[in-house]
């Protein structure tokens, strides 16, 4: 079976099957904030061939090779519809679980200070308010609210005309009539279930705490029809994107304060050491001032070439994070449900014929490696 006709007839098979019971939508979700720029059908892919625990960090064979990984003999990939953002003749991707080689880091967390850091910054910039509490629960839950908010504001100011012809093709209220809390009908809209899911797409990838009513999705199983899932997921998805795209660059911005502060403090010690050592020659030689500013202004050329190199790698690596995240934009091509993929669309056979790596192949790669992997080896 060709790879097209191999993913449509896994997607059709598993489109109408996410919202049969919640846990299957909650997987979903969670595969969506982790692979957060790949677009919904291929969320959809990813879920139906992997488990979500196992579905972590995923790329093509070339972009793990880019930056100094190899895919391992006997792996097996997920076939997927082609995506912008990956070369169009690469269409089965591993997950870093899949692969071996040089161990980098390639995406962003909140552990460590990573999530003080964070939330000082958002703090600096005027977006939240100064806070008092600052063990990791309280600074969680005040980063936790600081994205519920914009969540909404990015539903409402974003993506409010697909929310609206959503409410619409959906009637506007999912009613769940066998459930029944405190005496009271439950209804949730579907801006609502956009919300919550957006929340627990970015919740399971950011770590928040959330509570027994944030995960709970029992209403999703009143959602049957395709179309409206693949509206419904998309949303959720884009969402979700612009939500953790804006972590990314946040914590690049951080990443790249703490690297100028780093090389201030550099900076500052070495004008220490060659001012004693100007002077020290200049009490040896009598006054051999000239020696010492000779000596100061290589030194100075040197930390130039040194944050020259800094930042060339940093820009390797952003490219090689682009890449390995897997998706271009936040807005997916639109396929409805059940669509074949066009002719346009459509891309030549991939390489890997069935997904599985060539054992041939795999050892040849893993030993050559590309011009580019060689340069992100020197630099990280």
């Amino acid at each position: 079976m060709g790879v097209d006709m191999k993913v449509k007839a896994i997607y059709d098979s598993e489109i109408g099957n996410i919202t049969r019971t919640d846990k299957n939508w909650k997987d979903v979700l969670k595969v969506a904030g982790q692979l957060y720029r790949y677009e919904f059908d291929n969320i959809v892919m990813v879920t139906a061939q992997r488990p979500p625990e196992k579905s972590t960090l995923m790329a093509d064979y070339d972009t793990w090779k880019k930056v100094g990984r190899y895919v391992k003999r006997g792996a097996k990939g997920c076939a997927i519809f082609p995506s912008r953002a990956l070369n169009p003749c690469m269409r089965y991707i591993f997950d870093i679980s899949d692969t071996g080689g040089k161990n980098v880091k390639l995406t962003w967390d909140l552990e460590g200070e990573n999530l003080k850091d964070y939330v000082d910054f958002l703090v600096s910039e005027g977006q939240i308010e100064q806070y008092d509490n600052s063990d990791r629960e309280s600074l969680k839950n005040i980063l936790k609210q600081f994205t519920g908010t914009n969540v909404w504001l990015i539903i409402k100011e974003e993506f409010g005309d697909r929310m609206t012809e959503l409410m619409q093709l959906s009637g506007s209220v999912i009613k769940e009539e066998s459930k029944k809390r405190n005496g009271l009908q439950q209804e949730m809209d579907m801006e609502q279930l956009v919300y919550a899911s957006v929340m627990y797409a970015v919740g399971t990838r950011c770590g928040f705490d959330l509570s027994v009513q944030e995960q709970d999705f029992s209403q999703i199983v009143n959602i049957k029809d395709e179309e409206i899932i693949y509206r419904l997921g998309s949303i959720v998805c884009d969402v979700s994107c612009s939500v953790l795209r804006e972590f990314s660059r946040n914590l690049k911005a951080i990443e790249s304060e703490r690297r100028i502060g780093y090389v201030r403090r550099n900076d500052l010690q070495g004008s220490g050491r060659t001012a004693l050592s100007a002077d020290r020659d200049a009490g040896r030689d009598g006054g051999s001032h000239e020696a010492g500013q000779i000596r100061k202004d290589g030194d100075e050329l040197s930390k130039g070439e040194r944050a020259g190199k800094i930042q060339d790698a940093d820009e390797i690596r952003e490219d090689v994070r682009e890449d390995v995240s897997g998706r271009g934009g936040s807005e997916p091509a639109v396929r409805p449900a059940g669509d074949a993929v066009s002719g346009e669309a459509q891309a030549t056979e991939s390489v890997i014929d069935n997904g599985d790596v060539e054992d041939k192949r795999a050892g040849e790669d893993a030993g050559r490696g590309s011009v580019l992997n060689q340069i992100v080896m020197r630099f990280h």
